[in-house]
């Protein structure tokens, strides 16, 4: 498993404001699954992906039942479906989000690993990308 350290000490929006976290492992080629909320909020994640419903309760998207609200940043928005996308890519994890170990991906509020791990929540390269980051976009050389 590869790891990049959080060298530069940017910051990942979360719940709790701006926070630090260590830094990014990849995690190896994964399914992708379209994890879509209303008002047209998307996702794309892993099976095993958590998201945090009203009681920061982490939730696997695949455990998931209609109309199970998940917090995002414009508040508690409704499950609508889960789209298996048949495609394989790499896939993310940020380590040790401080705050709660919580940070938007795509609006969308994540758990992440609180040590590296094999499972837990993996996210795309693509949601990586749509992390808001404060100063300036996170290298991975």
């Amino acid at each position: 498993m590869e790891y990049y350290s959080n060298i530069e000490n940017i910051k990942v929006l979360t719940d709790n404001g701006y926070q630090d976290f260590s830094g990014i492992a990849y995690m190896g080629e994964k399914e992708i699954y379209k994890l879509h909320l209303e008002d047209d909020l998307f996702l794309e994640c892993t099976y095993d992906h958590k998201v945090c419903n009203q009681n920061l309760d982490k939730i696997e998207v695949c455990k998931l039942t209609i109309n199970d609200q998940i917090l995002t940043e414009y508040g508690l928005k409704n499950f609508v479906r889960l789209e298996k996308t048949n495609r394989v890519e790499p896939v993310y994890d940020l380590i040790e989000v401080n705050g709660g170990h919580r940070y938007y991906t795509n609006n969308i509020l994540s758990s992440n690993c609180e040590f590296i791990s094999a499972g837990g929540t993996l996210i795309t390269g693509l949601a990586l990308k749509n992390l808001e980051f404060k100063d300036e976009e996170f290298k991975i050389d």
